[in-house]
């Protein structure tokens, strides 16, 4: 029983993520380009960004954007990424996925 529950308070102790933007700078890299883009909207709300790359070389490849959230914020976000915009990595991901608030 007394393992169960360190178990327990170990698991419930781990920081949750809200966003891939803290631990890759390519998603930190989008986040900024989003932001900058919807920064001088007056948009309230959050929308949740997902990001789907196709990766060539050390080319990463936007190839959708789908969304989920208040859709003021969501559509100008999704309009700030072009399908096909090509962005260099260090780490190859598939999905990113993005918090944005405003």
């Amino acid at each position: 029983m007394k393992s169960i529950n360190i178990f327990l308070l170990f698991l419930l102790s781990l920081p949750a993520v809200a966003d891939d933007a803290e631990s890759n700078p390519l998603a930190q890299k989008l986040k900024v380009i989003i932001l900058k883009q919807i920064s001088n909207q007056d948009l309230h709300g959050y929308c949740d960004l997902f990001i789907e790359m196709i990766h060539q070389d050390s080319v990463a490849i936007v190839k959708r954007v789908s969304s989920t959230g208040d859709y003021q914020l969501c559509k100008p976000s999704i309009k700030s990424l072009r399908i096909g915009q090509r962005f260099t990595y260090v780490v190859p991901e598939k999905y990113i996925r993005l918090h944005i608030e405003n």
